[in-house]
């Protein structure tokens, strides 16, 4: 902010107050460093160019009447536009910060949507499980709880729904579905019959939100939120008892069918309230719910799993709670609508986290909210989104629609389903990504956040999408770094609409924009659209409104603050434009900071200022000319130091203003050589992740360094001894193999498992017997570590025990002995082989041989491919399922498979011919 006095005379203490009264209001957002704290400077010259001050910034919403439903953060919007930025940016961090604790974000989401979720509600005694129900006592008690639980949601539901006559309700019920739900009928309407419709549409509308106005959302978020740390308690226990039934057990209770699976790979078919799954790939089939309140529990551990669903499925919350949680694998999410964390009159929450996934819905899909909570958070993998509607971190009325995306390459993608009738006749409607949407003029919106943390994504919409909003709603991207590329029609990409707040934030990479209008930063019709754009070398191509051009007494605010950019456009209403309406214009804002930066010459260029129509303005200004660079970069970093201990400092520092600094101390220590290695070995203690990360990455580089460690060792200094056996094996070196070899009798079965992994790691055949040992451990990770080391050296000798090890009673020993089977192939070959053809083996046992000629892929012998062939007439349908998965990488136009493909009845066998055709 300025010091001083505005151009207005109004006195920074002046405004600071207010901006403190705004942000006391949202005690619930952690403010990190406002975005647009480093340009405000600029926003007072273009304000004062264009005879305006910052207390001008701001917009009128009296010309509508307020209804019910206006969420107080909008309304406070009004007097503080900028603020957009920072409350979206704000509620992204929260969305990563609370992604373990997702108790406390539902209780900040319903803040936001002003509904209190204070109380907390008290269970009966009751109990619903049959009395004949064998389960260990701790999963039985903490079931029973969760059951108790879902009486309460019900029983809340019921009561609230009680005010209304059974017509009231099910016509609640279709209209709600009729809201989010378009027509994809090719069926001609003239301009008659369509009025008609608005008149018939805007009556049931009217109705149908004096109605749902007597709905009290407290009380139903309550005993949502109430039976969601329930059941991430129930998770926890059934983690804890290792519940692993040898068969899929199904328990029938009031509420619908309970189901625990195997470690295998099960098939769910039907109608279900909850399933609890320890592993394997299974497929999910989940038909239409028969109860309208039946929302379905789902927790899977392990395995690439496929999840399909009609309408109300996979993390639906409609009036109550769902929830989907996936650990591990690469899954597959298919469902119709009001699914993928979906919450309507209540919260949905998906929750995948690993694995390179796809999800795929149709409408109100992949954290969606309508008078409620819909919720998608996926921690890690290059992932696939598509949909086709009210999708993507959509927050409709009384809703907010949250997808937070930790890691990975991703793409978010539109249908293409549903046709832009008003405008085009080849466009089509997407209303996601990260959009707030409102019923106009009936009911004010919601708020959509959709926020990416890192990788290179790609983002599609056609017409509505990417940080846009409408009618008296927030929408939102933020995404905090990668190469982006972002391709829309209209209304995209940080546009407000109607007195909306839109905007998307970018926060470096290079990036690629390309909209047709109405999109990168602009409002329309007292709304506020923003695009700032904080690092990289970037391209924007646009046809007109847009770049900070807007009209209809809107804001429209455009700022890319660093790197060589490129302007092109068609028409010059752009490029900071604003035209006049109602009597009086409004505020269209281009700022272009840092960069030598190339415009297509229609307005604007390198380092020059522009006013622009009514209230417009452009500039294109080098306030970081090279020369300033590197004095802030001289004053910003800490001189390099040449005591050690100082260096250490400068090269394990977490700060983000500092990182700059890392690698040149990283560097320094390395040059220094092995006359920095007692130092280095003394701090092998450290409490500090960030140091013995630093360790991990300078050491492995010093010439030498292990005749240190291997002192460590002998020592046997107990708080040392592990970074160092890491470090030998980073260091890969076979003179180091006798030292670990001793290491691997430790009594503490860390040390024994990271002793597994190093001499993994050298791949020294001298270590062959030490890890055949360690295959024997009573601790299953050790075992694990041990057998992939066998595979990694190469072993020659350990073919029998890697077989033996097929049959462990951890699934991890026995994928990495399947792993490590492929890896020594030229030496297990045969005996995988016999083993395979044999009759008296467990077939889980034959699963795992199938894997590691799977493994081999196209590199498989003839006699191996035909033992495949053999199997597809195997009376199980797992073995000629897996059989055929492996035939496909192997040899996939196999006649066989043709052949399997012709008569094959079971579902799971189509399955995996179908998915792996995909």
């Amino acid at each position: 902010m300025n010091v001083g006095k505005s151009s207005n005379g109004l006195t920074t203490q002046t405004k600071m107050k207010k901006t403190l009264i705004f942000i006391l209001f949202l005690t619930n957002l952690v403010f990190a460093k406002d975005p647009l704290e480093e340009i405000y400077t600029h926003i007072d010259t273009a304000l004062t160019t264009i005879k305006m001050a910052r207390e001008d910034f701001k917009m009128l919403h009296t010309y509508v009447k307020e209804d019910s439903f206006r969420l107080n953060l909008v309304k406070k919007l009004f007097d503080e536009p900028l603020y957009t930025f920072s409350i979206t940016d704000s509620i992204a961090r929260k969305g990563f910060e609370l992604a373990e604790n997702q108790t406390e974000f539902l209780t900040f989401a319903s803040s936001l949507l002003d509904v209190k979720t204070d109380r907390i509600p008290k269970l009966s005694e009751k109990q619903f499980l049959p009395n004949n129900t064998k389960l260990p006592p701790l999963l039985k008690s903490s079931l029973e709880k969760f059951l108790q639980a879902e009486n309460l949601v019900q029983k809340t539901v019921e009561s609230e729904l009680s005010v209304f006559s059974e017509e009231e309700k099910e016509f609640i019920f279709e209209q709600t579905s009729d809201f989010l739900t378009q027509s994809d009928s090719e069926e001609e309407v003239n301009p008659f019959t369509s009025r008609k419709n608005e008149y018939e549409s805007y009556e049931s509308s009217k109705k149908y939100f004096e109605l749902v106005q007597k709905i009290n959302l407290s009380r139903i978020f309550e005993v949502c939120k109430f039976q969601q740390t329930v059941f991430e308690k129930l998770v926890k226990d059934f983690k804890k008892t290792r519940f692993f039934p040898k068969e899929v057990l199904k328990i029938e209770t009031k509420f619908g069918k309970i189901a625990f699976g195997t470690r295998e790979n099960d098939f769910f078919e039907g109608n279900y309230f909850l399933i609890l799954d320890c592993g394997g790939s299974d497929t999910y089939r989940l038909s239409e719910k028969t109860d309208k309140f039946q929302n379905t529990k789902i927790f899977d551990a392990n395995g690439n799993d496929f999840y399909e669903s009609q309408s109300y499925g996979l993390g639906s919350g409609f009036f109550g709670l769902g929830i989907l949680i996936d650990e591990k694998g690469d899954d597959t999410y298919k469902s119709l609508s009001f699914s993928q964390g979906s919450g309507i009159f209540g919260i949905g929450i998906l929750t995948d986290k690993s694995g390179n996934d796809v999800f795929t819905g149709d409408t109100c899909v992949q954290g969606a909210g309508f008078f409620g909570i819909g919720l998608l958070w996926d921690f890690d993998g290059t992932d696939t989104y598509k949909s086709e509607i009210f999708s993507q971190a959509f927050g409709g009325v009384k809703g907010f629609g949250g997808l937070f995306d930790k890691k990975g390459n991703d793409f978010y993608l539109p249908g293409g389903k549903y046709v832009d009738v008003l405008r085009y006749e080849a466009r089509f409607e997407f209303l996601g990504q990260g959009f707030g949407f409102g019923i106009r003029p009936l009911a004010s919106g919601g708020i959509g956040i959709l926020a990416d943390s890192s990788g290179n994504d790609t983002y599609r919409s056609d017409i509505f999408g990417q940080g846009s909003a409408y009618w008296f709603a927030l929408g939102g991207i933020v995404d905090f770094s990668g190469n982006d590329t972002y391709s829309s029609h209209q209304y995209a990409q940080g546009s407000g609409v109607h007195f909306a707040f839109g905007n998307l934030l970018d926060y470096s990479g290079t990036d690629n924009y390309v909209s047709y209008g109405v999109s990168q930063g602009c409002g329309h019709d007292f709304a506020f659209g923003g695009l700032l754009d904080l690092k990289g070398e970037d391209s924007y191509v646009c046809h007109d409104l847009s770049q900070g051009g807007g009209n209809a007494n809107a804001i429209s605010f455009f700022c890319d603050t660093e790197g060589k950019d490129g302007y092109l456009q068609k028409k010059r209403n752009t490029l900071g434009y604003s035209d006049r309406r109602r009597d009086f214009g409004m505020l269209g804002l281009f700022f272009d900071l840092g960069g030598k930066d190339t415009y297509t010459q229609l307005i604007g260029g390198e380092n020059s200022t522009w006013i622009h129509s009514t209230y417009g303005y452009g500039v294109d200004k080098e306030i970081l000319k090279e020369s300033s660079k590197t004095e802030k970069a001289e004053k910003d970093s800490v001189k390099l130091e040449t005591e050690l201990e100082k260096l250490f400092v400068q090269a394990s520092t977490p700060l983000h203003k500092f990182q700059k600094d890392v690698q040149p101390a990283r560097d320094k220590i390395i040059e220094i050589g092995l006359k920095a290695m007692p130092f280095l070995v003394s701090k092998f203690d450290t409490f500090s992740p960030r140091e013995a990360w630093a360790l991990r990455l300078v050491i492995p580089k010093i010439e030498g360094a292990e005749e240190f460690l291997h002192k460590v060792l002998k020592e046997n200094e107990k708080t040392k001894i592990g970074l160092a056996i890491y470090i030998l094996g980073e260091i890969g070196k076979e003179e180091s193999v006798p030292f670990l070899e001793k290491m691997a009798l430790n009594e503490n079965w860390k040390i024994r498992d990271v002793t597994a992994t190093s001499l993994g790691k050298i791949k020294s055949l001298k270590a062959e017997k030490t890890l055949q040992e360690l295959c024997k451990d009573e601790n299953f990770l050790v075992r694990k570590s041990a057998s992939l080391g066998l595979g990694r050296i190469k072993a020659q000798n350990s073919t029998e025990l890697l077989l033996e090890l097929l049959k462990d009673e951890s699934q991890a020993v026995r994928h990495q002995a399947e792993r490590s089977l492929a890896m020594t192939f030229e030496f297990s070959e045969n005996s995988v082989l016999e083993k395979l053809k044999a009759e008296n083996i467990l077939e889980q046992e034959r699963l795992h041989l199938i894997g590691v000629l799977e493994l081999v892929g196209k590199d498989c012998s003839k006699e191996g491919r035909k033992i495949l062939e053999n199997l597809l007439k195997s009376q199980s349908e797992l073995v000629r399922g897996y059989s055929a998965k492996a035939l496909l990488k192997i040899k996939p136009d196999s006649k066989k498979l043709r052949k399997l493909k012709e008569k094959e009845e079971s579902a799971f066998v189509i399955g995996i011919l179908e998915s792996e055709k995909k």
